[in-house]
């Protein structure tokens, strides 16, 4: 189950970020930017590169806290094994 939900919310976000990779010029265009400004700005970190090193930052500090929350508690409740958290 939780490996269907990765997929999908893996895929919608790809998706996002394909879209908006391939719209950002034309909307810079549309809004009266010259060609000149538009390759400049594009030289810079576009707004997808960025919105997927957020994914990876925000993922890893996801995993990472939840992993921390899951430890300290189990090391708080005194429990040895995973055997005594079932069992409860």
């Amino acid at each position: 189950m939780g490996g269907i939900t990765l997929v999908s919310a893996v895929a919608g976000f790809s998706t996002t970020v394909a879209s908006v990779r391939k719209r950002e010029q034309e909307v810079m265009a549309a809004a009266g930017f010259s060609p000149e400004k538009i390759a400049s700005i594009m030289n810079r970190e576009d707004g997808a590169r960025l919105a997927m090193r957020a994914l990876g930052y925000g993922s890893v500090l996801a995993i990472t806290g939840v992993t921390l929350i899951a430890y300290l508690g189990w090391k708080l409740s005194g429990a040895n094994n995973v055997c005594y958290i079932t069992l409860v």
